[in-house]
């Protein structure tokens, strides 16, 4: 199954080999460390898959045939690493075409996995708010109705039993100012470092897309937040997060191409922040599933509530 395969015993044992071939091959840096940043990024991700049902959508956009190379290349890659670390300079005009081929290939194989969950991320994410979107609006029809049927039955009560849903739109409009700021500056920051094709590329383009599939949710901060019910002190925190991204990512496009402990260390930022970003996702994700399915109970109350009264309303219009 994809998501054993990716984030199982394999994975493991490729990322420590990876880890540790980075750190002792010099001759092969660049290549180990774009393999590194594609397998960082994937592990969110597959902590996230882990318990979803979502093996048979991924094997619709990965057949048994690419999943099944996919696990001979990190096969393969296990062993290669290991070697990688002995390589000496002797041997490394010989072997270095060889063992370049496979890392890259590899990498673009993951990179691919990597791809086909962000879509599914992407639309896990839209599918759920749009079955939430759909609820709040059925939700407040029926509070409506109830609202209007109950100011008829009660005729000796002032009408103040309705109580409206003070959204808390200040704090989220200004987080959704601060996202759009992040987002603006990553697409144009990505679209430079591609055209140049330097270290932060695929790392900048991995948290484009986070960021992206953090959009539908800030919308749902700025308008309605009642849904996600984010603490103040997380709210605060996640704009602290996306300032310092912006700032990170304008400190990207000013290091020079040959300070690569610079590129390493910004990127290794960039990964921590994409990791955050990952974890708050999946929070905010099952934030609104809960509330969904409190919602959905609430819907089914009022509608056996409104039976009742529209019930009795009913049969005292015939006495």
């Amino acid at each position: 199954m994809p998501a054993k395969l990716i984030g199982g015993p394999l994975y493991n044992q490729l990322f420590d080999g990876v880890k540790t071939a980075t750190g002792r091959s010099t001759k092969f840096t660049s290549l180990l460390e774009d393999l590194k940043f594609t397998l960082v990024s994937l592990q969110p991700r597959i902590n996230r898959q882990r318990g979803d049902q979502h093996d048979a959508e991924i094997h619709h956009l990965l057949p048994n045939e690419e999943i099944q190379d996919l696990e001979r290349q990190m096969e393969e890659g296990v062993k290669l690493v290991a070697k990688l670390s002995s390589v000496g300079i002797w041997n490394y005009h010989c072997m270095k075409s060889n063992y370049s081929d496979q890392l890259a290939q590899l990498d673009r194989s993951l990179r691919k996995m990597l791809y086909i969950l962000k879509l599914q991320e992407e639309r896990d994410i839209m599918e759920l708010l749009l079955v939430a979107r759909t609820i709040r609006d059925r939700q407040n029809v029926l509070e409506r109705r109830l609202c209007g049927l109950l100011k008829v039955q009660q005729e000796k009560t002032d009408g103040n039993g309705h109580v409206g849903s003070g959204g808390g739109g200040g704090a989220g409009r200004e987080l959704e100012h601060v996202f759009c700021r992040l987002l603006e500056s990553l697409v144009l920051e990505v679209y430079v470092q591609l055209n140049g094709k330097t270290r932060f590329s695929p790392v900048l383009a991995d948290l484009k897309s986070t960021v992206r599939s953090f959009q539908p949710l800030m919308e749902e901060i700025s308008d309605y937040n009642k849904l996600l019910h984010l603490p103040k002190e997380e709210l605060d925190n996640l704009r602290k997060q996306l300032e310092k991204g912006i700032e990170l990512v304008d400190k990207c496009s000013k290091v020079p191409q040959g300070a690569s402990y610079k590129k390493y260390e910004y990127a290794d930022e960039l990964l921590e922040l994409d990791d955050y970003l990952q974890r708050l996702l999946c929070m905010m994700r099952e934030q609104v599933a809960k509330d969904l399915k409190e919602t959905l109970v609430s819907v089914s109350n009022m509608e056996m509530m409104l039976t009742r009264i529209e019930e009795g309303s009913s049969g005292l219009a015939q006495n």
